[in-house]
């Protein structure tokens, strides 16, 4: 019955801290759109903390980012067999589209989406975001830790590190 009991605890404790942390996410999201609409996104939740094939309880929570106004201005192309391996992909810029001007910092030369470029162009948004006062006048059971964030604009993965303002279920995570 201990057993049982721990798990639901659990459960409910996991389910409560990621909807804290998916709100979080959802209003930085926005606020990074709204700091430059080219970066105005639609998150995804991803990974086993949402796909509840953690067996623990949740400490880290995986999110994607769909740019859904760099998605219009791009395309995906089959890469040729001599240039890739089977399976890769390239993004490139259409050509059909209006207000690309704006985006081109985004593209190299030949069309080709720019990932670090416009992986930069994000990460600076974030940290803009994230020391605005205001954004955080807002969050009430999320706050940053000291060493809140990694940046490496060389690296399409960026992780944040929150803490609890307030216990979830009688218990700081």
């Amino acid at each position: 019955i201990v057993s049982k009991q721990r798990r639901v605890q659990t459960s409910l404790l996991t389910r409560n801290i990621a909807a804290a942390v998916m709100s979080f996410t959802e209003r930085l999201v926005v606020a990074i759109g709204e700091e430059d609409q080219r970066l105005k996104g639609r998150l995804l939740a991803v990974g086993s903390a949402f796909e509840q094939t953690r067996v623990e309880a949740m400490n880290e929570f995986d999110f994607n980012v769909v740019l859904v106004n760099v998605s219009d201005k791009c395309e995906v192309m089959s890469t040729a067999a001599d240039q890739c391996p089977p399976g890769f992909i390239q993004v490139t810029r259409k050509q059909t589209v209006d207000n690309l001007q704006e985006y081109q910092e985004f593209f190299n030369k030949d069309g080709s989406l720019c990932t670090l470029k416009l992986n930069f162009a994000f990460q600076a948004a974030l940290v803009k975001v994230l020391s605005w006062q205001q954004f955080w006048d807002t969050e009430l059971l999320l706050d940053m830790k000291e060493e809140w964030m990694k940046v490496d604009p060389t690296r399409l993965v960026m992780r944040l590190e929150l803490r609890l303002k307030m216990p979830i279920c009688g218990k700081f995570v």
